[in-house]
């Protein structure tokens, strides 16, 4: 992205207007002396030696003014035609391969975790209150989709909607919930408590993860930089470091950072199947043999912290510095808020190497995503 200090074009444009006055003005007034001239010799001499002050000024601010606007010309299309130097360099070091733990191990790790924090799996503990309103059902082909917000929710939805028959693979915007209906898609909205239970036991469950600290880079660069909510009273935004300490803050919630434990009462619903926004690709094609579908997702793992998204997925560049800066305070509220998220769907943070991890051991030993 190329960009041009505003005042820098301004200035120039303004220089070169102002030169283009002065050379009018010399000929205006070397005009009026030839006529004057040609009426009356004694006014040439009596107008000289003011007219050579006159000149003498006017030739000494030319030349000043069109040596400015050569050094601003110069740094004109130095700012046109090189690329901008980034405070932080593009990562060019070769990307982490991720390999896919498969369903059993995802779901085990889950169950683990929930008998550790004494949260069994039990259709008694849902709840029926507004956190239903992001699971969105397909009765049609009992599909159950917890929708996380900052995981890829437009993509599935798309790919949901396709897979029941309405649209096509083409480009498609996020509908309202009117359109998902006509399209044979549900939330759990007003549905009676045995009504949910049943579908939980009976439909194919899938819930999209994704890094608690991705998220919530990705959820602060939209809510709060580019959508300017949350400003503060003089309207600049919260940098990062405020706006992560407020995180346990109750008058704080928002869906764009809210918790899977919460929202998708991870400890309270078996999911079939686990996919992971770093393994996308693998776990599409396998979730669409675990439900017979031949439908394409495109989607794909992009990471706001990164300048280039196709390099190592877990390595801080845009963002690096914003998480150097929190405090160890701020970094242990914000890892006590995600806490179980992490242990729940096989998260880490690296405190040496200030980086995301998904890590978990595989039955032969293998670290895998």
């Amino acid at each position: 992205m190329i960009t041009t200090n505003r005042a820098t074009v301004s200035s120039f444009l303004l220089t070169r207007a102002s030169v283009r006055l002065g050379w009018i003005r010399i000929i205006r007034l070397y005009s009026r002396l030839r006529w004057k001239a040609s009426h009356s010799t004694d006014y040439v001499y009596f107008m000289m030696p003011r007219l050579m002050s006159h000149l003498r000024t006017i030739i000494i601010g030319f030349l000043l003014l069109s040596i400015t606007m050569l050094m601003l010309r110069v740094r004109y299309n130095q700012l046109k035609y090189s690329p901008v130097k980034f405070e932080l360099e593009v990562i060019t070091e070769p990307p982490i391969i991720l390999h896919t733990c498969n369903q059993d191990l995802r779901r085990e790790l889950v169950r683990e975790v929930c008998r550790q924090a004494k949260k069994e799996n039990s259709p008694t503990g849902l709840r029926t209150e507004h956190k239903l309103k992001i699971m969105v059902t397909d009765d049609e082909k009992k599909i159950l989709y917890c929708v996380m917000a900052k995981t890829g929710t437009k993509s599935w939805l798309h790919y949901l909607v396709q897979l029941a028959g309405k649209v096509g693979p083409g480009k498609w915007h996020f509908r309202k919930p009117e359109f998902m209906n006509r399209a044979g898609l549900n939330y759990l909205r007003n549905v009676d408590v045995e009504k949910i239970r049943t579908k939980y036991k009976n439909y194919f469950k899938f819930i999209v993860a994704r890094h608690p600290f991705q998220r919530l880079a990705s959820a602060y660069y939209e809510a709060i930089l580019k959508a300017g909510h949350f400003a503060k009273k003089d309207g600049s935004a919260p940098n990062f470091t405020d706006f992560s300490s407020r995180l346990d803050d109750d008058l704080f919630p928002q869906l764009h950072w809210s918790l899977y434990q919460d929202e998708c009462q991870i400890c309270h619903v078996d999911y079939d199947f686990v996919v992971k926004t770093e393994t996308v690709e693998d776990d599409s094609r396998n979730m669409n043999e675990a439900i017979g579908s031949d439908v394409n997702l495109t989607v794909r793992h992009t990471n706001i912290l990164y300048e280039d998204p196709h390099v190592d997925p877990f390595k801080y560049d845009h963002m690096y510095h914003e998480m150097e800066a929190i405090s160890p305070e701020t970094l242990k509220k914000v890892l006590k808020v995600y806490d179980m998220d992490m242990r729940t769907l096989g998260y880490q943070w690296d405190f040496d190497e200030h980086r995301s991890k998904c890590e978990n051991r595989d039955d032969k030993g293998g670290v895998c995503c």
